[in-house]
């Protein structure tokens, strides 16, 4: 997927509830693609990227362990190919283990 620069849409990324945190709300008819991000928990939590919210939330990542002393954050460098992308329609959730403040970023791009 190849996506024009003027397309992409850079976000501050600043969640810290457990559970859903919706960083990118879903568009009827739209999905969303991931192309860089990067975030940095301020202590041990693990955190899941899904598509979606609820129940019905697809996992877009593993649980990614973040805030530990060996992992304190975590970056995409920017792909071209999106490293993940929600279904269409629905919104492009930071699913949190605790409360726990998660900073950062991300650039994305609906289609």
């Amino acid at each position: 997927m190849s996506v024009p620069v003027g397309d992409l849409t850079r976000v501050p990324v600043s969640v810290s509830a457990a559970g859903d945190n919706v960083l990118v709300a879903g568009a009827p008819g739209q999905q969303i693609a991931v192309f860089e991000f990067v975030f940095i928990a301020a202590s041990g939590v693990t955190a899941t990227l899904k598509s979606g919210t609820g129940g019905t939330a697809q996992a877009l990542t593993g649980p990614l362990p973040l805030g530990g002393t060996s992992t304190p954050g975590l970056g995409g460098n920017y792909n071209p190919a999106a490293h993940f992308t929600t279904n269409q329609g629905e919104a492009l959730n930071l699913n949190l283990s605790s409360a726990v403040a998660v900073t950062g970023w991300l650039i994305y791009a609906r289609f």
